[in-house]
């Protein structure tokens, strides 16, 4: 049987905080599926915030900034207002994982 380690930040993994790591850690499928509305929604959607009351402007902006959204973003005439078709078709590829992310 083959033997090693798995290590995080040079740390065994066995000495971390299960929960701890659970909470921090997040997964995007390689196939999406976006929802037929705005970029905006589906950014507040993906936040668990449902409504853009819980979820500030700011807090859209810094996911689109860490996702790398904003790259695109601005390509777009109605920003973040953008809406990206049935199952996010207006989008390339890797804008729809790119949004994913977000």
């Amino acid at each position: 049987m083959a033997k090693g380690k798995v290590l995080l930040d040079g740390r065994p993994i066995s000495d971390y905080d299960v929960r701890h790591l659970r909470r921090h850690i997040g997964v995007v499928a390689q196939d999406n599926i976006l929802f037929s509305a705005s970029i905006l929604e589906n950014i507040v959607y993906g936040m668990g915030q449902g409504h853009l009351p819980e979820a500030s402007m700011e807090d859209v902006k810094e996911a689109c900034d860490m996702a790398n959204v904003s790259e695109f973003l601005e390509t777009f005439p109605n920003g973040v207002h953008t809406f990206v078709g049935e199952k996010g078709v207006k989008l390339s590829g890797g804008q729809k994982q790119r949004l994913a992310i977000a």
